[in-house]
């Protein structure tokens, strides 16, 4: 258990925060050649839980779901740095 009565100081430092729907490496002359309209198709399947960021760390997955018509994810997994680091994963 860590202690955690010294974060009560960074509690409301601003965090980046990112949801990444896939990643996929293109030719630039692919790139070049898209126009409004042109549909990228990623490699990961469609229903997979997104990769989630804060401050650029992989910090867990997530589900793409809609919110009052916003786009949103919610959490489905956490990463555990301490267990990977001992060989466990989720």
């Amino acid at each position: 258990m860590h202690d955690v009565s010294n974060l009560k100081a960074i509690e409301s430092v601003p965090m980046p925060v990112h949801a990444v729907l896939d990643r996929k490496v293109m030719k630039l002359g692919e790139l070049m050649s898209l126009q409004e309209g042109d549909v990228v198709a990623m490699p990961r399947p469609a229903g997979e839980n997104v990769s989630i960021y804060a401050g650029g760390a992989l910090i867990g997955w997530g589900e793409v779901v809609l919110i009052e018509g916003a786009m949103a994810v919610r959490v489905a997994e956490l990463r555990d740095p301490a267990a990977e680091a001992n060989g466990r994963t989720s």
